[in-house]
């Protein structure tokens, strides 16, 4: 967008302090943001796990620090059994101290409401019986989802599935 800012005097004369003055930029984002990355090493005492969360690939204006900190990172562990441990926490750095079978969910949602989500399964033991080893068991296994709940609204706009964006996407400058 570019601005020209005028000021307008009593007498009606027109001041023009700055004309085609890059204002903004708007960017109507409608995909998913890059898929969170799950990485699980051993520690003393079990295991570690770290979760990256990609730089955007459509615009690299969306990798500004400003845009990036609008960017949700979050997380949970659910051990096997102890189905009140599903709850997500933001995450900050690498999960320490796993000691127990659990899936880790990673959940990157970015400032449109487009999210991106990987699971992957945390096996304990080092070296897991080669004859044994099932989908629930293996530690390599991650599933990938994307969603949209499009539940965050900017400028006025808003997103109507059958019409599109309010069916003029700059109408918010009329």
């Amino acid at each position: 967008m570019y601005l020209t800012i005028s000021e307008i005097k009593n007498d009606g004369t027109v001041l023009t302090n700055h004309q085609n003055v890059i204002g903004c930029e708007v960017v109507i984002k409608r995909n998913s943001p890059p898929t969170p990355e799950i990485t699980v090493s051993s520690i003393t005492g079990g295991k570690q796990v770290t979760i990256s969360y990609p730089d955007e690939i459509l615009a690299n204006s969306l990798n500004s620090t400003y845009i990036k900190s609008l960017y949700k990172r979050e997380y949970k562990i659910v051990y096997d059994g102890e189905a009140n441990t599903n709850r997500y926490s933001n995450y900050t750095a690498a999960i320490s101290a796993i000691t127990k079978p659990c899936f880790v969910t990673a959940i990157y949602t970015d400032p449109a409401g487009n999210v991106a989500t990987a699971t992957k399964r945390i096996d304990v033991s080092d070296i897991p019986d080669s004859s044994s080893i099932t989908v629930k068991q293996d530690g390599n296994t991650v599933t990938i989802e994307e969603g949209r709940p499009a539940t965050i609204y900017y400028i006025n706009t808003r997103r109507d599935k059958e019409s599109g964006i309010n069916k003029d996407v700059f109408n918010f400058m009329n």
